[in-house]
């Protein structure tokens, strides 16, 4: 024997599906990576975005505080030059007039021992000379270190053709010359270790203003320079160039005075742009280059004249540019530690907020999944209950006639066999009308039930219609309720109910003709049949109207009985019906609702209350959409794939 295989039932099989779905790890599934992925990238985008401008808001915050960190540092080199100038003119002004250098020829030893005084208390001096107006050295007194020497007169230098002492001729009394800041020579050769040394000469004068020599003194810069430094890291470097930009301080030593040794190591050649920018500066200016920021002060004879108070002069009235520069703020590389474990934290916090979400939305699709399968199984199962209703419904209707139809087939079976007995007993026997009657009678009950029968099928099998059961075609519904509404006006007037019509004047639509003048036939029947119960007259309504550019509005009104809330969610399925004692097969709701819903794509819905009559609202689209039911192949014509309908029976035939 042949086992047929096991048919599973459905319920089983969404059930085996439901428990495959929970068995999948969050991890695998797609939504999961989806969402995780699309917020950690979207969040991270925000973040960073957010970090770069805050760091650009630091940097700019920074990059203010060090451009005014520079201004005063630049200001403050200024000031401590022109102080150490300042000092300088008026003690060599107060010493020109001092009697032991005005009576330097009468009495050189007076002037040696002042010279020796002096430079023990000014420190900055490292050479103070009285020349004769030839340029010949006649007393010297030098500041070598921690100790005052007297020079003796054989080591007496000429400094005629020297420029700051042919400068120094042209001097009026009472005037002093500041040399420019280079370095010492002495015979013709610079000094090694290099001295930085500006000189001040101003003419030593008689009662009678005569100039019988100059004051020379050399002024030593090597402290003020020492505070012009190298960058360093997270430090704000110095520098101070001449008006030709040689480099006097703040470089390394192979780049300064190069303008004494003879070498191009000027800014220029190493930056044309940034000397450019800095010999562009008239005053004092801060500008960024290169990743520094930069500010430039001009120190010039006027500060040096306005310091002093004093008729200056120079030659070609030099400048010096005072430079504080520093690194821009950079808010990566520059981040602090703090600011490191922010950014690794935040990153993490992002990371595990993506997956956490990712995790909930992954259950929850999940979730949304098994409940979509739980209704598409729920579904199945209430139209397989439905069906059953259906089925039991149709069998309990049949019953009935074909009991009926049963029992009087056997009576009548029964009379003619006892007929037949008795023509064949008697000859004589004859068959008198009331035995004619009664199998007439016989007869018209079974044939009512057979139609009863029938009609029950046919109403069962409009339950089931869908599309391919229509004709698609463009006509005028306005037309075909005024067709049907004339046609039912004068038969129901005389049941004493009005049927009445609004409907404007055209409504165009493509869909099927016949099944909509199918519903409002079945609901004007239905309520004929069951909304006027115990009443002589009532009214019926047919409405029509432009609900918006897709649909029409269609309402069957009627001022009847009505219809108890409880029961509006029933009115629709198969065999229900009210209680009175027409009660109708209990299809035609469910008719309706397939062929408004399944074939003409819309939606039905009922209002009504007890005593205040029922409303029936449907939702039709003006062009009908094609279902998975439909038939493409139908036409108006009948014709099927485009052959004649006959011949398509035959090939349904002959293939079946």
């Amino acid at each position: 024997m042949i086992e047929s295989p096991v048919q599973k039932a459905p319920g089983n099989v969404q059930a085996k599906r439901i428990a495959e779905s929970l068995e999948v790890p969050w991890f695998k599934l797609r939504q999961f990576w989806i969402v995780s992925v699309s917020l950690f990238v979207v969040a991270s985008a925000v973040f960073l975005a957010g970090w770069f401008q805050w760091h650009q808001a630091e940097a700019d915050r920074r990059d203010d505080l060090t451009s005014r960190q520079l201004l005063v540092d630049s200001e403050n080199q200024i000031i401590n030059l022109l102080r150490w100038y300042e000092t300088a003119i008026q003690t060599v002004k107060l010493s020109a007039l001092h009697p032991a250098v005005r009576n330097f020829r009468e009495n050189p030893e007076a002037t040696r021992a002042y010279f020796k005084e002096l430079s023990g208390v000014v420190r900055r001096f490292s050479q103070l000379r009285i020349l004769m107006p030839e340029g010949m050295e006649v007393i010297r007194v030098d500041r070598r270190d921690t100790h005052v020497v007297v020079v003796p007169e054989d080591q007496y230098q000429n400094k005629a053709g020297r420029y700051y002492f042919e400068a120094s001729r042209l001097l009026h009394p009472g005037q002093v010359y500041i040399s420019r800041l280079d370095l010492n020579v002495e015979h013709g050769k610079i000094e090694f270790p290099y001295q930085p040394t500006s000189r001040l000469i101003t003419p030593i004068t008689t009662a009678q203003n005569e100039v019988i020599g100059y004051l020379a003194i050399n002024l030593d810069m090597a402290e003020p320079l020492s505070d012009f430094l190298t960058m360093q890291d997270g430090a704000i470097a110095r520098e101070l160039l001449n008006r030709e930009g040689y480099w006097l301080a703040g470089v390394s030593d192979d780049q300064l005075w190069g303008f004494m040794l003879g070498e191009n190591t000027t800014l220029a050649a190493r930056d044309a742009q940034l000397w450019e920018k800095m010999s562009a500066v008239v005053r004092r200016a801060t500008f960024e280059h290169r990743d520094l920021l930069y500010h430039v002060g001009v120190l010039s004879i006027a500060d040096l004249a306005e310091a002093s108070e004093q008729e200056l002069v120079l030659p070609d009235q030099p400048k010096l540019y005072v430079v504080s520069k520093a690194s821009k703020y950079d808010g990566l590389l520059s981040t602090r530690p703090a600011d490191r474990f922010i950014f690794v934290g935040a990153i993490l916090a992002i990371t595990c907020f993506s997956i956490l979400i990712g995790y909930f939305a992954a259950r929850r699709k999940q979730a949304q999944d098994i409940q979509q399968r739980i209704e598409e199984n729920l579904v199945s199962v209430r139209r397989m209950a439905a069906l059953g209703r259906i089925v039991a419904g149709v069998a309990h209707e049949m019953r009935t006639p074909l009991g009926n139809a049963l029992s009087v087939s056997t009576t009548v079976v029964h009379d003619m066999d006892e007929m037949i007995v008795n023509l064949a007993r008697d000859a004589e026997y004859s068959l008198q009308s009331e035995d004619i009657e009664h199998l007439r009678r016989g007869i018209s009950i079974i044939q009512k039930n057979i139609e009863r029968t029938s009609v029950l099928v046919r109403n069962f099998k409009e339950t089931a219609t869908d599309q391919s059961n229509h004709v698609r075609r463009n006509f005028d519904m306005a037309e075909v309720a005024h067709n049907l509404v004339g046609t039912l006006a004068s038969q129901l007037a005389k049941k004493g109910i009005e049927l009445t019509l609004s409907a404007p004047e055209t409504a165009p639509i493509d869909s099927y003709a016949d099944a909509i003048e199918q519903i409002m036939l079945s609901l004007i029947n239905n309520a004929v049949q069951h909304a006027f119960y115990g009443r002589e007259s009532g009214k019926i309504e047919l409405d029509i109207s432009d609900f918006d550019e897709k649909f029409y509005r269609l309402v069957v009104w009627d001022d009847g009985i009505g219809i108890d809330p409880k029961d509006h969610e029933r009115v629709f399925e198969p065999f229900w019906s009210s209680d009175l004692p027409d009660r109708g097969s209990g299809l035609g709701l469910t008719i309706v609702s397939n062929i408004v819903v399944g074939v003409l794509g819309g939606e039905i819905t009922l209002q009504s209350e007890p005593g205040e009559g029922s409303s029936f609202i449907m939702m039709i689209p003006k062009v009908v959409p094609v279902t998975e039911t439909a038939n493409p192949y139908i036409f108006e014509d009948g014709r099927k794939n485009g052959r004649d309908p006959a011949e398509a029976s035959r090939s349904s035939h002959a293939t079946g």
